[in-house]
């Protein structure tokens, strides 16, 4: 199995096919089994997926210090390792780290993607979410978050069991880590200065989400949306033939 080594820790990383570097970032657990349907776009991109620390594969390093923190850096030394600048894919609360990356580290992001994210958690039914994710964690339910979270994504039972297998990996104090920092984080006075080409992806049925596009539009320059109708949240997996086709249209734009 791939690893990497930041830092002060080794972090697991898929990487296949051939083209220009697709990264993507998953929300907290869910890691590289989320993006299995991605592959699909081996053939026009480089698509590399991966386990944040403390998750999945992926060893936890040192957890006396900021979780978000600690996601950003991860990233920019893998893109590092890559060699290259990437493209880079944030879903859910994944995007809150691809947004800091491409603002501290605008020369390894060409385009940012962000799918089903958000600049700032100020919506009821969003912090609803993440004060469950942060109570589960505290209660150390992970296995309760591995069911639902990989029903919820996915009716392929073999793709489940990887899901709920890398959830159940993490680490608890991680994932809190995680759920109560990015629900504090605001990024919306940083958006303006993203310097590359954004491209938000969203459900037109995602009810967590879907309100954010307005913030996204509101205040970054170099901004192109996609609809995906009747998309969910899960698009990824749910709806993987629109964001696949979505993600292969981006290239042709940049």
């Amino acid at each position: 199995m791939p690893y990497f080594k930041t830092k002060d820790t080794h972090v697991y990383y898929e990487k296949r096919g051939s083209g220009p570097l697709l990264l993507f970032i998953s929300p907290p657990g869910l890691g590289a089994p989320v993006f299995e349907q991605q592959r699909e776009l081996e053939n026009d991109y480089c698509v590399v997926t991966f386990d944040p620390r403390g998750n999945g594969k992926s060893e936890n390093g040192n957890n006396h210090t900021s979780a978000l923190e600690n996601w950003v850096e991860d990233t920019a030394d893998l893109i590092d390792h890559l060699g290259g600048n990437v493209i880079l894919c944030g879903y859910s609360l994944g995007g809150t780290p691809a947004q800091i990356t491409a603002l501290q580290y605008p020369e390894k992001v060409k385009a940012l993607v962000l799918i089903n994210a958000f600049p700032v958690v100020n919506t009821l039914l969003l912090f609803v979410k993440f004060k469950l994710g942060i109570w589960s964690s505290y209660e150390d339910l992970r296995s309760v978050i591995a069911k639902v979270l990989s029903i919820s994504h996915t009716k392929k039972k073999d793709q489940q069991h990887r899901i709920s297998a890398n959830i159940k990996k993490s680490s608890s104090t991680v994932m809190k880590k995680m759920y109560k920092e990015g629900k504090k984080y605001d990024g919306r006075m940083n958006l303006p200065n993203i310097a590359c080409p954004v491209f938000v992806v969203y459900g037109s049925a995602d009810i967590l989400t879907r309100k954010y596009v307005k913030d996204f539009r509101k205040t970054i320059p170099l901004l192109s949306t996609i609809c995906i109708k009747g998309g969910t949240h899960q698009l990824p997996t749910k709806n993987a033939d629109e964001m696949n086709g979505a993600i292969t249209q981006i290239k042709n734009n940049l």
